[in-house]
């Protein structure tokens, strides 16, 4: 989630059911099923840098790249390490 006016880039870990009818705590869902976060968060920012900014960077014309966000903080939300 990106706040424009604070230059956060806001990452936070949600877990929901396959039918997305329920959202687990996240601390108790990965501490039960014995999950590595830093997995998913790798993944995470892998397709951050390698998709998405790729993507909007192949649209709109940027003197910033996957590695250089400018001014922009990231903001670990809920991140379990």
């Amino acid at each position: 989630m990106y706040q424009h006016q604070s230059n956060q880039l806001i990452q936070k870990i949600r877990i929901f059911s396959d039918d997305y009818k329920q959202e687990y705590p996240v601390e108790q869902y990965i501490t039960q099923n014995k999950l590595d976060v830093k997995v998913y968060t790798e993944i995470a920012n892998d397709i951050l840098k390698n998709k998405l900014i790729s993507d909007w960077r192949s649209v709109y014309p940027s003197q910033f790249s996957a590695e250089n966000w400018g001014n922009v903080k990231m903001i670990r939300e809920n991140a379990i390490d």
